[in-house]
């Protein structure tokens, strides 16, 4: 009978704790949507991300409620049984959990918040560079080499530095920053973000190996 309870209790606390982390979760993506993109365009991708936020935000209390309900009602059989401790234990729990999720909230917010900036600021910045590079040309990546024999003139040491930032910087996980330029910025066009970013990423490696007149690596 203790073992049932104290089980049952166990996985309702579970799952109170999941969809409270969730909901805050969820909650701050609405909120940074609301602000980056109060008014999305209207089109398949976002509205099923709307959509989907939407359903998660009514779901994940439904779940959280299903969950206190369970707890209480095990924690009532316990306490007509003579046994008060399970029933602290889950009041204190649910409290603290409360604590933390709300504590968590309003640490993340800012520093999620902070990144979507500087990614919008990053595709801003691509999006410019491509029309001023006539996406990408030829004559364009010449001038950029032309313009960096200079500095790597006065610095050789520069060329193994620019190699080793554009190893780390192809280790990114493009996929992963479009998605959340999909979902926080309301960007509609999923494969022109991810363009974006490899095509940037593919300049850096082209320059470096006609500066060097090295064969680009193959781990690249």
């Amino acid at each position: 009978m203790v073992l049932a309870v104290y089980s049952t209790l166990w996985l309702a606390l579970v799952s109170m704790g999941l969809s409270l982390f969730c909901f805050a979760n969820v909650l701050s993506i609405m909120r940074l949507r609301q602000h980056f993109a109060p008014h999305p365009p209207r089109t398949p991708l976002q509205t099923a991300l709307s959509s989907s936020l939407g359903v998660a935000l009514v779901l994940l209390p439904c779940v959280w409620l299903l969950a206190l309900w369970v707890g209480i009602r095990t924690g009532t059989r316990a306490l007509m049984a003579g046994d008060p401790i399970p029933v602290s234990v889950f009041i204190l729990t649910v409290l603290f959990s409360f604590l933390c999720t709300w504590i968590m909230s309003r640490l993340t917010f800012q520093a999620r918040k902070k990144a979507t900036e500087d990614l919008r600021e990053t595709i801003r910045l691509l999006r410019e560079r491509k029309v001023a590079s006539d996406n990408w040309s030829d004559a364009w990546r010449a001038r950029e080499v032309a313009a960096l024999q200079p500095q790597l003139a006065a610095d050789p040491e520069r060329v193994t530095t620019w190699l080793r930032e554009w190893h780390s910087k192809a280790n990114q996980h493009f996929r992963s920053k479009t998605w959340r330029a999909c979902l926080l910025l309301g960007e509609s066009n999923h494969h022109e973000i991810l363009e974006l970013f490899q095509r940037d990423n593919s300049e850096d490696i082209q320059r470096w190996s006609l500066v060097t007149g090295k064969k680009i690596p193959r781990w690249g």
